[in-house]
């Protein structure tokens, strides 16, 4: 999982082909076209390719390369650029031309966010960060005394959970029954996994209760975006991929947990 969140998903899974117009087309018609499209902006090209682009809201009289722009620098991103790390990119400019083997040939925009490449690599964070957390709970606490930071209300839904799936022929211990929300509650009433956190407790609760938010929606199928809320999005993403790194220097302390370490990172590989 990590590798794929990494490396294994690209810019290129979620972007679009660009809209070309040439420089001579008629701007009223052009616009009218965007508009029908639901386009913000197009390519503008002639016999050597993309080479500008130009914005629907610009187009009035005239011709189109009127208004063309150069595209910038730092609005282009290379078609097998890791998702990742063009997301903050994206959300930031809002869009970014995809730049392929023949110069300019896509575009991907915020609302690409909603399409599933970007919903698994999403949903795939949130998830290792889960793993990794089960596994703290169990290097730190002896037995079942992890059962002292939870509700009385919370362990009961644990249990339930753990008699139907010893029912269903899955042999699961009964850390391994609990739902996000309980693993960050757990770890964040442990000193020395807060401590190698480097987190306080509100800190970290308001980190987690966004990141259950979001990953509640990517389960569900639901568009999560929430107030249009990218750049916390992206924040709490970031701060997601910072605890598994933290969590995972945890684990390689002492003999038993490089080994736990070991089976983690073969697992989400």
């Amino acid at each position: 999982m990590q590798r794929l969140i990494e490396r294994g998903l690209t810019v290129e899974l979620i972007g679009e082909e660009l809209s070309c117009v040439g420089p001579d087309e008629d701007a009223r018609d052009v616009r009218q076209q965007l508009e029908q499209e639901s386009f913000d902006v197009c390519g503008v090209c002639d016999r050597s390719g993309v080479i500008r682009f130009v914005e629907c809201t610009d187009l009035k009289s005239g011709v189109v390369g009127d208004y063309s722009k150069p595209i910038p620098p730092e609005h282009k991103v290379d078609h097998l650029a890791p998702l990742w790390s063009a997301l903050p990119r994206i959300v930031q400019v809002g869009r970014l031309f995809i730049k392929g083997p023949d110069d300019e040939e896509g575009i991907v925009t915020i609302a690409d966010l909603n399409k599933q490449p970007a919903r698994l690599l999403m949903f795939g964070c949130v998830s290792t960060l889960e793993m990794t957390m089960l596994e703290l709970i169990r290097q730190h606490y002896d037995e079942d005394r992890w059962t002292a930071h939870l509700s009385p209300g919370r362990l009961d839904h644990a249990k339930k959970l753990q008699e139907e799936r010893l029912k269903g022929g899955f042999e699961l211990d009964l850390v391994g029954c609990l739902q996000f929300c309980d693993k960050a509650r757990v770890c964040l009433k442990t000193i020395k996994i807060c401590e190698g956190w480097c987190t306080g407790q509100s800190e970290g609760e308001r980190l987690f209760k966004n990141l259950g938010r979001l990953r509640d929606h990517l389960a569900h199928g639901q568009d999560f975006v929430l107030d249009g809320d990218w750049k916390n999005i992206i924040a709490n993403l970031q701060g997601a991929r910072r605890l598994i790194q933290k969590s995972l220097d945890l684990l390689c302390t002492g003999a038993e947990g490089r080994e736990v370490a070991r089976g983690v990172l073969e697992a989400c590989q």
